[in-house]
């Protein structure tokens, strides 16, 4: 047998779970030191994984290789068309831009075999990108995700407000929790009542007399065919135009263009339709997502209503333009969203959200002049999402993007550049077919009810309620008390509860739980009724929700501001957490964070806050409540799913026996 086949088997094996434990130090050390390796390891897991997914039964290694060589068919005529290859100016690493673009062909019927068009990547241990020649399983975790020598990310959550916010990273206001969203359970597909307090009133005027209305343009190119290819049968409809009220739909052939960029850059061909509102229906699979583009005011009915929210809840997914930047279409679509949504928050996308790294990584993009014209001099993207899940399921973008797909741009305009609105468009693209993917999976995904009663005595873990998205996940807390259960048989029976940190019965929990994506935002007397809490033998979880630097910014901040004298630290290896009841000393993270950090496998990361002599405050950088939930998402940064149930379990057994 040949070393390039032994390689293969040890791969396959590590695939699926049958790899013998002297062999994974052995696979993992070829994986730092072999980017050919690292590739190879990357795609044969998510092929493996995929099929599986795909319903195909049990997967061979021959399946699995012919998978990752697979290339969508194509009848050409009369001859092969060369693939423009675009100036992306990304670097990133090879084994993250091979499998996200694995994933999303994968996901789009077509499979796509070829590495980023951008830069070369870079494994010099001084670029941050790649593992250093000397990295080691103890210290792959330790190491953050690439960052630029001008990056000043921490955020503020306003959604009009400069996201990289201020020094601390936190905001302290009086009532923070004004607004937080009071559900306790999953969200329902019908409509809920109007939100209180709000007024929702749809304006009396179109908004073409208010100051922030563009007008459209006079004319507009006309939409280019696609030439040199013919596809049979008909390419699939990935995104489908909604025309809202009467008249031709607005800047004409704006997503076929994007689709034409689809095709071009990523070699994947999908269809566009343009249907009525009236017209479209509450299933996925009949409009993957929907695309909506204006000027003026506008309101939906009751009706269209309940299709958007059962559209959105059912693995949809809305993005809304405001053309040419018009502020009028805007606030109607943040207006109508309260309505749709009253339960989450609509939030401005901090600049680490998957969204700007799908393909691209566009953290700074220019404006046109009509931009900073009205006030706005930053140069982060201005994009809005309600998040449920950890899937971003609708987007709103306050500047134009539809101008720069077509290559039409006016002084007037407010819009991003042409070449940056393109690249959000492609990576807008990439998250919608990843997630949508994974949404299917998850949605036959084992779901657990916590059947306890307001009056029962049990014990409960709590769930902290704040202002922005404090439940990333819907099940994660009920699958991870339900295993615990099983797996200690601790004659205790947890359940979960979702309170305030000012509500009274927050001191009958022996343990809260804190998560969430973007920045925190807690009132003054949160924190301080947080740091009695801890002071009087209380114990903290908190996760950074799919290993997200926005949360993890503010947390550490909260932590600095609300507990001066007691700093985070690295929980030692040897500690009781990593030992009981589960043995923890390796383990499998997902796609995302593995090519990060040169490993699919990596020592538990978690950081602890002691008062006395026992940690009353445990914190995991990763993700966990995705794996605790057996979904995590594509972009995540996490430990993967039996893994992150290990590592809960452990630390609810921490918890209640310290």
């Amino acid at each position: 047998m040949s070393e390039d086949q032994r390689l293969q088997r040890m791969i396959d094996a590590y695939a699926d779970g049958e790899l013998a434990e002297e062999s994974v130090g052995e696979l993992n050390e070829l994986a730092k030191s072999s980017e050919e390796v690292r590739k190879r390891l990357a795609l044969t897991v998510v092929a493996q994984r995929l099929l599986t997914t795909l319903g195909r039964g049990p997967v061979s290694s021959r399946q699995i290789m012919e998978t990752i060589a697979l290339r969508a068919p194509r009848v050409k005529k009369p001859r092969p068309r060369a693939r423009k290859q675009p100036n992306s100016g990304r670097a990133h690493h090879p084994a993250v831009a091979v499998t996200i673009v694995f994933v999303l062909a994968v996901a789009a019927g077509g499979l796509l075999w070829k590495n980023h068009p951008g830069k070369a990547p870079s494994a010099d241990p001084a670029s941050g990108i790649g593992p250093a020649a000397d990295s080691t399983v103890e210290n792959a975790g330790e190491r953050d995700s690439p960052r630029r020598a001008d990056d000043n990310r921490p955020l503020l959550p306003e959604r009009n407000a400069d996201p990289r916010g201020t020094d601390a990273g936190i905001v302290v206001g009086d009532d923070a929790l004004s607004t937080a969203p009071g559900f306790s359970s999953g969200l329902p597909l019908e409509l809920p009542d109007p939100p209180e307090g709000e007024d929702l009133v749809p304006p009396a005027t179109d908004g073409s007399d208010e100051p922030g209305f563009v007008a459209p343009a006079a004319s507009w190119p006309k939409p280019s065919a696609r030439t040199g290819e013919t596809l049979v049968p008909a390419p699939p409809v990935m995104w489908v135009k909604v025309r809202v009220g009467e008249g031709a739909p607005v800047t004409p052939g704006d997503v076929e263009a994007l689709m034409q960029l689809v095709d071009e850059r990523l070699g994947l061909r999908y269809g566009t339709l343009v249907r009525p509102i009236d017209l479209v229906a509450a299933a996925p699979s009949e409009n993957p997502v929907l695309y909506m583009s204006g000027h003026h005011h506008f309101s939906f009915t009751s009706k269209q209503r309940r299709v958007m929210r059962r559209l959105i809840l059912s693995g949809g997914m809305v993005v809304f333009n405001a053309a040419l930047g018009s502020e009028p279409f805007y606030d109607s679509a943040c207006r109508e969203l309260r309505m749709i949504l009253p339960e989450i928050p609509l939030q401005r996308l901090g600049p680490d959200h998957p969204l700007y790294h799908a393909y691209y990584d566009l953290e700074r993009v220019p404006h046109s002049p009509g931009v900073r014209q009205s006030g706005y001099k930053d140069e982060h993207p201005w994009l809005e999402g309600v998040t449920i899940s950890c899937r971003t399921t609708v987007v709103v973008s306050r500047w134009g993007l539809s101008a720069g797909w077509v290559d039409h741009q006016e002084e007037n305009f407010r819009t991003v550049d042409t070449e940056n609105a393109r690249r959000l468009g492609i990576n807008l693209f990439s998250y919608a077919t990843a997630v949508r993917a994974w949404a299917k999976r998850r949605s036959h995904a084992t779901r657990f009810t916590d059947r306890g009663t307001p009056g029962s005595s049990r014990m409960f873990v709590a769930q902290v309620m704040h202002a922005g998205e404090w439940r990333t996940r819907y099940e994660a807390l009920s699958v991870l008390l339900h295993t615990f259960n099983r797996r200690t048989d601790v004659p205790v029976t947890l359940r979960t509860r979702t309170l305030r940190l000012t509500d009274a019965e927050v001191f009958n929990a022996p343990l809260l739980y804190l998560t969430g994506h973007e920045p925190l935002v807690l009132g003054e007397r949160e924190i301080e009724k947080l740091r009695i809490y801890i002071e009087n033998g209380g114990f903290l979880l908190a996760e950074a929700c799919c290993g997200r630097k926005g949360f993890d910014r503010s947390f550490r901040a909260l932590m600095k501001l609300a507990f001066p004298e007691h700093p985070l630290e690295v929980v030692p290896r040897d500690a009781t957490v990593f030992r009981i009841p589960n043995p923890v000393e390796l383990l499998g993270v997902t796609p995302s964070l593995g090519a990060r950090s040169g490993s699919m496998l990596m020592a538990p990361r978690l950081e602890g806050m002691k008062v006395g002599e026992n940690y009353a405050v445990l914190y995991s950088p990763y993700g966990l409540a995705g794996g605790w939930e057996m979904s995590q998402v594509p972009y995540a940064d996490g430990y993967e799913d039996p893994d992150a149930l290990k590592l809960g379990q452990n630390i609810l057994m921490y918890a209640i026996t310290q």
